[in-house]
């Protein structure tokens, strides 16, 4: 769902995480889907550019080691 909300895979440049946040940066913003990652319960969102910070707290390091192996990225 996470995917499908920064407007699939091909729209992914960088995903990466901190302790609680998962950092994105996004080839197009506008396929960006508020809505659809409002559903994975997030406890903010933060916009810069291109680039987005969802705010998962603690559970941030499994949805971004889940995420990166659905993208083939590794660490």
């Amino acid at each position: 769902m996470i995917i499908k909300g920064l407007g699939g895979k091909e729209n992914i440049q960088i995903l990466t995480n901190c302790i609680s946040r998962l950092r994105v940066t996004l080839y197009d913003k506008t396929k960006f889907d508020k809505e659809l990652i409002n559903q994975t319960k997030p406890f903010g969102i933060k916009e810069m550019g291109n680039q987005f910070q969802i705010i998962y707290g603690g559970r941030v390091t499994n949805i971004a080691t889940v995420a990166k192996e659905y993208l083939g990225i590794e660490d």
